[in-house]
């Protein structure tokens, strides 16, 4: 049997995963890398046994979901999209416009999602789609990250060409996409 929960420890959602086990015999609870949280228990012991073993192992728990930022529980990161999604979108697309005004591109539609490893994309079909977080980002970066899906309008590739286009407008872009990618998801 597998189920995903969720429980609260120390005001902060954990959404894991409890497995039950006929042949096993003790207690698991391991970490993925990208902050997935598996709880594996015999067959016989009961839900609440199993939260009393988390609680239990809280504080390592806690220690080692810190290294991974976007181990945060599915629903917190719902409705802090819900809640920032709007504010999101109205500033990507005035600052595209004033972005795009060097450039003259079109461009037909403007998402703006929850990503999980990129920030932002471009489609052949002339979408620009954009993770919500850009309104946290510093100004710097985020005109990066709308400059550099602007020339992909021109370029779907990262050739000179492409970071010729960027450096119109950034002329520090290899700075620039250093520090993004410090920045995570």
């Amino acid at each position: 049997m597998q189920q995903v929960r969720t429980l609260e420890i120390d005001n902060q959602t954990i959404e894991y995963t409890l497995r039950k086990r006929r042949k096993q015999k003790n207690y698991s609870l391991a970490v993925q890398r990208e902050g997935r949280i598996t709880l594996t228990v015999p067959y016989w012991i009961s839900l609440r046994g199993a939260e009393k073993f988390i609680v239990e192992k809280k504080s390592w728990l806690l220690g080692v979901l810190q290294k991974y930022p976007q181990a945060v529980s599915t629903h917190v990161r719902k409705k802090h999209y819900a809640e920032h999604k709007e504010a999101a979108r109205e500033f990507v697309q005035n600052r595209l416009v004033e972005l795009n005004s060097v450039y003259g591109y079109t461009y037909k539609r403007i998402s703006i999602r929850i990503n999980t490893s990129r920030w932002g994309s471009c489609s052949e079909k002339g979408n620009l789609n954009f993770d919500y977080r850009i309104i946290f980002l510093p100004s710097h970066l985020q005109d990066y990250l709308l400059v550099h899906e602007l020339c992909h309008l021109r370029e779907m590739n990262h050739s000179a060409r492409f970071w010729n286009c960027v450096a119109l407008t950034l002329p520090n872009h290899k700075e620039l996409r250093k520090e993004l990618q410090k920045q995570h998801l």
